[in-house]
């Protein structure tokens, strides 16, 4: 018959004491991953046709939200940009170039371990914009806004129309409500933008109130580049378009 032996209750009391404890320290230290970001940047004249050639580099602006440090690089010939061993964290990222719509502030939250491609789209600034406009009533109770364009231009212009509550209408985003675009077609000078009196009463007016009309020269492709949306409104930042709106009111009937 196999015996067992006990030890002592002193002796285990000690060894109790002696023994390393089984719970492992956590370390609370946390390591960001690193990675690599490029994208390409693809530049549209007016009328939304590729620019293959004779434009500078595109600037790219990298700021770090935690500690706004800056990091600039430009595009190489191919339109391409690359930002190495940048660590994870959230990223505010810019894009200009001279005579084309810029990208601002546009957020990025980059995870790091890895690469990211970001691409963005720049569309010329129009070098025409519309220098007359009237707000007629029509019989089926639209306005018929009209305009004029300015040039001699003969192929199709695109407009946008920003409607407010008070004179200061403008591209501003904290400057007006909605917005209208429409294209004139080759050869043409003119627009007619006809706007339901109904869409105004959507949006709060009342008869005897004015609308406020702010009309710019586009770039064809204005509401798909050279954008970025304003936090504060919710609306769109445009930036390939005119800087010279031609501006009009009406009382609504």
């Amino acid at each position: 018959m196999k015996k067992t032996y006990q030890l002592p209750v002193a002796i285990l009391i000690a060894l109790m004491f002696l023994t390393p404890g089984c719970k492992k320290e956590t370390s609370t230290t946390t390591t960001l991953l690193s990675g690599n970001l490029f994208g390409f940047v693809t530049l549209y004249d007016q009328y939304g046709g590729k620019v293959l050639s004779g434009v500078a580099p595109t600037n790219v602006s990298l700021v770090a939200a935690n500690n706004n440090q800056t990091l600039n690089t430009v595009t190489d010939s191919t339109g391409k940009y690359t930002y190495n061993s940048i660590a994870e964290g959230q990223y505010l990222l810019s894009y200009t170039n001279t005579g084309f719509g810029t990208i601002l502030n546009a957020p990025l939250g980059f995870l790091g371990g890895g690469n990211i491609d970001h691409d963005v789209k720049l569309s010329a600034i129009p070098n025409f914009y519309d220098s007359l406009l009237s707000t007629p009533v029509d019989t089926l109770n639209n306005i018929a806004l009209n305009g004029t364009f300015s040039g001699t231009d003969t192929r199709k212009r695109t407009y946008v129309i920003f409607i407010g509550s008070s004179p200061s209408v403008s591209s501003a985003p904290a400057n007006y409500l909605t917005y209208y675009t429409g294209t004139a077609n080759n050869n043409l000078t003119t627009f007619t933008q006809k706007i339901a009196l109904s869409d105004l009463t959507d949006l709060g007016f009342t008869a005897g109130s004015t609308v406020y009309f702010a009309v710019y020269g586009a770039a064809a492709d204005f509401a798909s580049t050279s954008d970025v949306e304003d936090y504060t409104t919710g609306r769109l930042n445009f930036t390939a378009i005119s800087s010279n709106p031609a501006t009009t009111s009406i009382v609504l009937p």
